[in-house]
């Protein structure tokens, strides 16, 4: 009987790190059901079709009559269709489209070819920083998951491979101490087993069975 205490006082099983919490179904924070790379390999392609976007947009602008004539968003409105000369002539016919488009009031038509082409250089300034903001942040969201969900980017092949042999090692030995602890318990069980049966034969006062199996 002390034999069994004292080898029952070796194995030791403690829930005091677990918690109802640990098994519960509900979870205020959201189940995230795709993986990093797929993730990464999203906002990879996001990034892509916005620099595709961006090229397609700063070419319609250079010179719109050269692609995408099929084009639902290659709108043929009244600033692509006409070109300074002809802007001119429907800004003195008092053209309510081209009217609308000019802030101040001019009188001659050099100052309103220098109003269009500082006008022009304002649009594609404005289109080039919204379209490189667009590319940025793609690219932002790219390194983002890098660092937050795919850790060891920044080691090289040999490093990558010297971490993942430390981690095979690290599991050889977490499963050679499974292999212990479960060998320990099994002997521990059949002390258990072997003191109860002894022990209750010998109180009912009956011959034990060696051929008795206790499962």
């Amino acid at each position: 009987m002390n034999d069994s205490n004292n080898n029952q006082s070796n194995i030791v099983v403690s829930n005091s790190n677990v918690s109802d919490d640990d098994y519960s179904i509900e979870n205020d924070d959201p189940i995230d059901k795709i993986d990093p790379i797929t993730v990464l390999q999203d906002n990879i392609d996001g990034l892509s079709l916005a620099m595709f976007d961006a090229l397609r947009q700063l070419r319609d602008a250079v010179a719109p009559e050269s692609g995408n004539l099929g084009n639902a968003n290659n709108k043929d409105d009244t600033e692509h269709a006409l070109d300074t000369d002809e802007l001119w002539k429907a800004y003195k016919a008092k053209d309510p489209d081209v009217l609308a488009m000019v802030p101040t009031i001019i009188n001659s038509r050099d100052d309103f070819v220098r109003w269009h082409a500082k006008h022009e250089m304002d649009k594609d300034t404005e289109l080039v920083t919204q379209l490189a903001s667009i590319v940025l942040e793609k690219s932002r969201a790219i390194d983002q998951q890098v660092q937050d969900h795919i850790p060891g980017m920044h080691r090289t092949r040999q490093e990558q491979k010297e971490y993942i042999a430390h981690l095979v090692q690290e599991n050889v030995q977490v499963a050679r101490e499974l292999e212990e602890t479960y060998e320990q318990a099994r002997q521990q069980r059949d002390r258990c087993r072997a003191y109860i049966r002894e022990n209750t034969c010998r109180a009912l006062g009956i011959e034990e069975d060696p051929d008795a199996v206790f499962l």
